[in-house]
């Protein structure tokens, strides 16, 4: 009795916690293993939202290829912009994106980026709005690649524009050529 005296004492102060976001980082690793074709690091340019100057930072994104046509590839991808501090509080943004990606030569690529985002942290406000992206892609080697480009968020009649860089990681298929 005193055992499971002390698991429930210990479930009761959440000790267990770690234990289940444990959990769901695994789950989220294998659902992640087995979709993504591209992890990519990108570092901003300072922009303002909101009439407040936000700093550069960096941000965490992935795109998985849904359909390759010749030299067009469309498909979906997601974004996280670590949080950054502006003023007294905090500017934390995520997107939600479809892109194309047009090959134009043998390590020339551009993108188009269409898609919604969610800005919070601003006046402790939450705000729904569109993405658009476009830029160029230099491949360096077969699975590295750079990227700049334009970014433009738009939510509640408030818009930002910043410029993007980016070093990209590409994940073939097996069956990819």
């Amino acid at each position: 009795m005193n055992g499971i005296t002390t698991l429930l004492q210990m479930r009761k102060r959440k000790y267990f916690l770690p234990i289940n976001q444990m959990k769901y980082i695994l789950i989220s690793i294998v659902f992640i293993s087995q979709c993504f074709m591209q992890v990519r690091l990108s570092i901003d340019s300072d922009f303002s939202y909101d009439n407040q100057d936000v700093d550069s930072g960096l941000s965490l994104s992935y795109d998985k290829v849904l359909v390759k046509k010749g030299n067009v590839n469309f498909g979906v991808g997601l974004e996280h912009m670590l949080p950054r501090d502006i003023g007294g509080s905090t500017f934390k943004s995520n997107n939600l994106y479809l892109f194309i990606r047009n090959i134009y030569a043998k390590k020339w690529r551009s993108y188009l980026r269409l898609g919604y985002n969610r800005i919070s942290g601003i006046n402790s406000n939450d705000r729904n709005g569109a993405l658009c992206a476009f830029g160029v892609d230099y491949k360096l080697t077969e699975n590295w690649h750079i990227e700049t480009g334009y970014h433009i968020t738009s939510t509640n009649e408030e818009y930002s524009s910043r410029i993007v860089c980016s070093i990209s990681r590409y994940f073939k298929a097996k069956d990819d050529k």
